[in-house]
């Protein structure tokens, strides 16, 4: 398995299973340095980066649940709303920023799934849209 985005920063070891993508999500932001002096650049930045850590993080995410996952192609326009879905993820395991404020977690975002039960019982996910156009949610 390859996260990309965890691999980069010294010391941090993959979260187990499935977890792992999330967390590769939440460090694939930059380092907080201003370019040319960062050292670990937002990968969600610009449509190429983007792409390659999705198929790298979205074939370890399939490595980590036994099952192959279609990983779809982004777009210029789908880059802003997977980074905000990185930053309300940020927020939402960060808590709140202030000790008197409410925690109120948000709505992500809304996406078709495929849902396929395997042996065990157990049942995998996986997203419909573009790479999976065609293919009806299935339960």
């Amino acid at each position: 398995m390859q996260w990309i985005a965890t691999e980069r920063v010294s010391g941090l070891v993959p979260a187990p299973g499935s977890l792992a993508f999330v967390q590769d999500l939440l460090n694939s932001t930059s380092d907080g340095r201003p370019p040319p002096r960062h050292v670990h650049p937002d990968l969600l930045l610009d449509l190429t980066a983007a792409q390659e850590w999705l198929t790298a993080a979205g074939e370890s995410l399939g490595e980590a649940r036994g099952v192959d996952l279609a990983v779809p192609s982004l777009s210029e326009e789908d880059l802003p709303a997977l980074r905000e879905i990185r930053e309300e993820l940020r927020r939402l395991v960060s808590g709140p920023a202030d000790a008197d404020e409410v925690f109120r977690p948000t709505r992500l975002a809304a996406v078709a799934v495929t849902i396929e039960t395997r042996p065990g019982p157990r049942f995998v996910t996986a997203p419909t849209g573009e790479a999976g156009a065609g293919s009806p949610p299935r339960c």
